[in-house]
C-alpha cells in the first residue's frame, strides 16, 4: 500500500514503568532532525522493550526511516541526497544530545 509513510523512532521501554530517559531524549531528538531535513511524516518516538534496546549498555534508538512503498518516502530513500539529509540529521541530533547531556 502507497498509504504507509513516515518515520519514527523507538527507545527502551516497558509499560509505562520503566523507561530510558535519555533514550527518549536522544529519540525525540534523532526523530525531529531527520524529519526537519527530509519532509518525512513525523510518527512519534515509541518505548519498546525490544531485546536489542533491553540488553544494550547504554542509551539506544533504533531508527524507522520511510517506506518503500511511499512514493515520497521512496524518492528519498534511493536518492544520494535523501541519504545525506537522514545521516545529518542523525548527527546533529547525536551532537546536541551529547553538547546538552551531563555525563555524570
Amino acid at each position: 500500500s502507497p498509504r504507509p509513510n513516515g518515520v519514527s523512532t523507538t527507545y527502551f521501554g516497558f509499560g509505562g514503568r520503566c523507561r530510558s530517559t535519555l533514550g527518549h531524549r536522544l529519540a525525540e531528538g534523532i526523530l525531529d532532525e531527520v524529519c526537519a531535513r527530509t519532509g518525512l511524516t513525523h510518527c512519534r518516538t515509541h518505548p519498546r522493550p525490544i531485546e536489542i534496546l533491553r540488553l544494550a549498555r547504554a542509551s539506544g534508538v533504533v531508527l524507522d526511516v520511510g517506506y518503500l512503498t511511499s512514493p515520497y518516502d521512496a524518492d528519498i530513500l534511493v536518492s544520494a541526497n535523501g541519504f545525506d539529509a537522514i545521516a545529518t540529521g542523525v548527527v546533529a541530533a547525536l551532537e546536541n544530545f551529547f553538547r546538552t547531556t551531563d555525563p555524570y
